[in-house]
Order: C-alpha cells, then sequence, then structure tokens
C-alpha cells in the first residue's frame, strides 16, 4: 500500500496532521486550527490559539460567536514549516456553503487535501466547489453511501417555490447555507420571507460579506407588530415552537430517509444537500487521482471500505456524528 503524503491522526480533539502541528475542524479549542466552515459541527475550536480559514469563514463565525481573537484570513498560501522542510498552506473553494474551503498542503512529500465538508458544484449564495489534485485526499463521507443520489438541485428548488406559493409556508433548513440558497429561490421568485432569529443572523452575515440574499423580515419583529404574511424559514429545531397553523416543508438530504421527515411531522420533503452525494464523492476521489485516501465524518468506515473494493488505497478516520447545527 502507498503511503500517504502526510499521516492524519483523530486525537481526542478532532483529525490532526502532526507534521504541521494542525487541527482540522477540531471539536475543542487547541492551539493551531484549520476551521472549514462556519457549520456548529465544524467550528467547535472556533477560540483556539490560532484559527486558519477563509475570510468569509471567520466572518461567519464572528457573526455566530464573536471577535475571533486568534483568527487568521488565508487569501494567499502561507508558508509553514514540517520536519521534511516547508509546506505551502492554500484554500480551494469547497462548495458546501459560503466561506467553506479545502485545505491544500503542497510539502516535499507531495500534495495533501482536506475537503472539509464538499459538493462539486456551485449555488446561488456561494462559490462552486471542484475537486483539487493530488497525493494524499481527506474526504468528508457524510453521505457516502449508495442510496444517496440528489435529485437535480435547480428542479428541486423550483418545486420548493411552487409549494409555498399555497400559503402558510414553514420551511425547515438549516440556518446557514441551505437557509440563505432557499430564500434566495424564493425571493426572486417573488415570494415574502420572514426569517427565524438564526437564520436572519446570518441572512445578515451574508449582506454584509457583499453576498445578496434577498428581501428578509426577522421574525421575532413580525410577532411583536402582530403581522403575518410570507414564508417563515427557521432551522428545524424551531419546528415544535413555529408549526402550528402552517405546512411545514423539511429540506435536506436526510429528507430521503423517512424516520427523519416524520421527525419534524413535515407535510412535504425536499431532497436538496449542501454535501456531495455518493455518486460525486466517488467521482471527486477519482478526479483528484490520490494514491491515499482518508474518509472522514459521517459514512467513512463504509466508504473507505467500497473504495479499497475497487481498488483504491484508503482508511477511515471515524469521527462523532453531529450536524450543522452541532
Amino acid at each position: 500500500m502507498p503511503r500517504p503524503s502526510l499521516t492524519l491522526e483523530v486525537r481526542p480533539a478532532g483529525l490532526y496532521l502532526p507534521a504541521l502541528d494542525l487541527y482540522l475542524d477540531p471539536s475543542r479549542d487547541v492551539p493551531r486550527a484549520f476551521v472549514s466552515h462556519a457549520h456548529g459541527d465544524h467550528d467547535g475550536g472556533f477560540a483556539s490559539g490560532t484559527v486558519l480559514g477563509s475570510r468569509e469563514t471567520l466572518a461567519l463565525l464572528a457573526a455566530r460567536h464573536g471577535a475571533l481573537a486568534g483568527g487568521m484570513a488565508v487569501e494567499e498560501a502561507l508558508e509553514m514549516a514540517t520536519p521534511a522542510g516547508m509546506a505551502r498552506v492554500s484554500l480551494a473553494p469547497a462548495g458546501h456553503v459560503l466561506g467553506a474551503s479545502q485545505l491544500v498542503v503542497d510539502h516535499p512529500g507531495g500534495r495533501f487535501v482536506y475537503t472539509g465538508d464538499y459538493r462539486t458544484g456551485g449555488g446561488r449564495t456561494h462559490a462552486a466547489g471542484a475537486p483539487v489534485a493530488c497525493d494524499t485526499l481527506a474526504i468528508e463521507s457524510t453521505f457516502a453511501l449508495p442510496i444517496f443520489r440528489w435529485p437535480d438541485r435547480e428542479a428541486t428548488l423550483n418545486a420548493l417555490v411552487e409549494w409555498c406559493r399555497d400559503g402558510d409556508a414553514l420551511v425547515l433548513a438549516y440556518a446557514h447555507g441551505k437557509s440563505q440558497e432557499i430564500i434566495r429561490a424564493l425571493t426572486d421568485a417573488g415570494l415574502e420571507v420572514v426569517a427565524h432569529g438564526a437564520v436572519f443572523k446570518m441572512c445578515e452575515a451574508y449582506e454584509a460579506l457583499g453576498v445578496h440574499v434577498g428581501p428578509v423580515r426577522a421574525y421575532a419583529e413580525e410577532k411583536k407588530r402582530k403581522k403575518s404574511g410570507g414564508v417563515l424559514v427557521a432551522p428545524p429545531r424551531a419546528a415544535a415552537q413555529l408549526s402550528k397553523g402552517r405546512r411545514v416543508a423539511y429540506v435536506s438530504g436526510n429528507a430521503m430517509v423517512d424516520a427523519q421527515v416524520d421527525r419534524y411531522r413535515a407535510d412535504a420533503a425536499f431532497v436538496l444537500s449542501d454535501h456531495a452525494d455518493f455518486d460525486d464523492l466517488v467521482a471527486t476521489v477519482r478526479a483528484s487521482g490520490a494514491g491515499f485516501v482518508y474518509t472522514t465524518h459521517g459514512d467513512a468506515v463504509p466508504f473507505a471500505r467500497y473504495l479499497v473494493e475497487q481498488g483504491i488505497h484508503a482508511e477511515a478516520r471515524e469521527l462523532g456524528a453531529l450536524d450543522e447545527e452541532a
């Protein structure tokens, strides 16, 4: 079996690159961390001594948690020392949500890429992700089972818009990323939108970064003024609080699983994910040309087993399961 160009370990705080003394999306604060994007299941180390990430990710982390004392935006390549010599560290778009980035490490032994949460292609409110050629690839495997094959993204958004036209709609979607994609689709179609506080905060952060989401009103203010009307967009955790008298749509890759739809007592389910599906993950691995693959998060173990069966050298680096709201 070929040796990985950089060794990836699992430590109590999460994924760790010993050669760079760098944690990747750690679950708690560490001396030095790379945070790939601002979802709750990846930003546990937001208050680390040094936090490397994209400019957008650091701004969104600050919007959620307050000012980051250790934030260091990687806009141009950084030079970092390794036992074998100097490494060049840069970022590439991950196509997941605004600011999501892949970590690219060029070093004397080759190129290592950590995808973080990833999806090939772009969106209405974030940059497009694409495979990066490398020697060693560490790829997230959240939906890495063959049952997860997504329908056409634009067709799903259009179907959701039409469903919402009938009024009294509550759309359940994660507060950062999917909600902004949905709101942009709804407002582009001329529908009025009201956002739960967590969603509204992220919409304001997007607009501050120059990313247009669309006109949206805050639910708290509408409730205070005893106003109603418009599509209400909220995180899934708010379903029980907000569903009374409303038709409920659940929007997620998990909407493919009936038990998840039943959990939120949804009237309609729309399969829309910010993650790569099984076919996208396999295509990304092959397009990278990596001689060695680490699988992480979600379905890491079965995906590594599948890759080995396909003649690809792979090992799982298994982590605990969390969703975007941690």
